[in-house]
């Protein structure tokens, strides 16, 4: 009879932990769920501006600069903004990558034959291998990387860290994840497709 009134105990109070425990966890969710989508809308808005070459100094200036300037064509997916230079469009991309998604934008200029600039918003690729597809270094090459065939290309790596010339239509892979190179490759160029749909040229 101990035996099975410990045994009961026991069960009640793994029972009424995990209640606790799982009320505690909901609660932090349900506090911590505004701040999260205004995050996440923050990062998206950021990613916006980047690719589209509009500078800002703060993340006031952000969502200022995004009510101003950027026109939603489809709410969540196609951008565009007027430039002295004429209109320009952004698109937000997903694609696999080696260990989940890729999602960014990318930005191109009226007829798509130039980027406009790229920029990765969320990912899970390898830290210091595919993670550097976010570095300055690698999405500065498509600002103003002139667009052939509505392709881009991403060349073995040098060493130089980065190919800047905009009128080969050629950026350097990043050394060590040739994988995720390849499959971000593929998604860029899948996605310059979809907007020459999405925008009629």
């Amino acid at each position: 009879m101990n035996f099975l009134e410990n045994r009961f105990y026991t069960i009640i109070f793994t029972f009424i932990y995990a209640f606790v425990f799982i009320l505690i966890l909901s609660g932090v969710n349900l506090l911590t769920k505004e701040r999260i989508r205004s995050n996440e809308e923050l990062i998206e808005k950021k990613a916006i501006l980047l690719a589209l070459g509009i500078p800002f100094e703060n993340d006031e200036e952000v969502f200022s600069l995004y009510q101003s300037r950027i026109q939603e064509l489809k709410e969540g997916e196609l951008y565009s903004v007027t430039n002295p230079e004429g209109v320009v469009y952004a698109l937000k991309f997903n694609g696999k990558g080696l260990w989940g998604t890729i999602t960014g934008i990318i930005a191109v200029n009226a007829d798509l034959s130039r980027f406009i600039g790229l920029s990765i918003i969320s990912h899970s690729e390898t830290p210091g291998l595919g993670g550097r597809i976010e570095e300055d270094w690698f999405t500065k090459q498509f600002q103003n990387e002139k667009i052939n065939n509505l392709e881009v290309v991403f060349a073995k790596n040098t060493g130089t860290q980065g190919n800047y010339l905009p009128e080969d239509g050629i950026v350097d892979a990043i050394t060590g994840a040739s994988r995720t190179s390849e499959l971000l490759n593929s998604i860029i160029n899948k996605y310059l497709q979809i907007l020459k749909s999405s925008i009629g040229e």
